[in-house]
């Protein structure tokens, strides 16, 4: 079990039980985590979390490129990553995707099971922010709608990373979603 994170005002961001698991997926996301709470302030209002910060340092390659759009029926390739449910568009790596990131992102949100005025950590990456892949339906990670995440998934894909995610397989969204 991962430790809650005290922000700046002096709250915690709480993991699920599950978050060792979930991070084996976001590499040193969990360190990073351990620098930058304690410069998050939670909101006041008990509204979404969701913070990009910039820390001036190479953190890593960018992971989510993106693509020339797809249908839902276009088949395409997708991969299980670690801790997840159910598989992400991926494309290949090679050195012409490469883009240094310097940005962390942290989400949360309110959660009524902790203690007044915590918040519980939905996710946290190196990279920029991005709205919840079409099939997450987790309480927590929906500031969109289903379509407006189809839509974003259609124009994006994950990095293929093996150290985090299963060999590969050619499938359409469509599958994905109904599987």
């Amino acid at each position: 079990m991962i430790e809650p994170f005290v922000t700046r005002d002096g709250r915690r961001l709480v993991p699920y039980d599950n978050a060792a698991e979930y991070f084996a997926a976001h590499p040193g996301a969990l360190e990073l985590l351990a620098e930058v709470a304690p410069t998050i302030q939670l909101p006041e209002d008990g509204s979404r979390l969701e913070v990009q910060l910039d820390l001036g340092r190479e953190l890593g390659c960018a992971s989510l490129i993106k693509t020339a759009p797809i249908g839902i029926d276009e088949e395409d390739t997708f991969a299980l990553r670690s801790g997840r449910d159910k598989p992400s568009r991926v494309i290949r790596p090679w050195s012409d995707w490469y883009q240094a990131v310097s940005t962390f992102v942290v989400v949360g949100r309110p959660d009524n099971r902790l203690a007044p005025g915590d918040y519980r950590l939905t996710t946290a990456y190196v990279g920029q922010i991005a709205p919840r892949e079409p099939w997450d339906k987790k309480l927590g990670s929906s500031h969109v709608s289903d379509e407006e995440s189809l839509a974003f998934w259609l124009t994006h894909a994950l990095v293929w990373d093996p150290t985090t995610m299963g060999k590969p397989f050619r499938s359409t969204w469509r599958q994905v979603l109904a599987g």
